[in-house]
């Protein structure tokens, strides 16, 4: 690609971290800009890549939140104990253990 004079290439640096992103990237030059960004497994929202405005400087990606997983959880509930155990679809179920044996 053949800039004219008076529009300097700018070179967009990676940002230092893309944990939570899943980054393709095809060009950094700001003039071409293509890359492209989604949220990692457990991480949620809408991923966003913006380029830089100067040589040097790093792009941005914006978007993702991280999703907590809360594993196994113990809580006291009226009249029982229950207990939380995840599943398959990140929802969890809410047990009784003194009426699962």
């Amino acid at each position: 690609m053949v800039f004219p004079i008076h529009q300097a290439k700018i070179n967009c640096e990676s940002p230092d971290s893309t944990n939570g992103y899943l980054v393709t990237e095809r060009s950094t030059v700001a003039q071409l800009f293509d890359v492209s960004v989604s949220c990692a497994r457990g991480w949620e929202g809408t991923a966003t890549v913006t380029p830089c405005a100067s040589s040097g400087e790093k792009y941005t990606l914006t978007g993702c939140s991280h999703l907590v997983d809360v594993g196994p959880l113990v809580g006291r509930f009226p009249f029982s104990w229950g207990v939380a155990q995840n599943i398959p679809n990140g929802w969890f179920i809410m047990e009784n253990p003194s009426t699962n044996g």
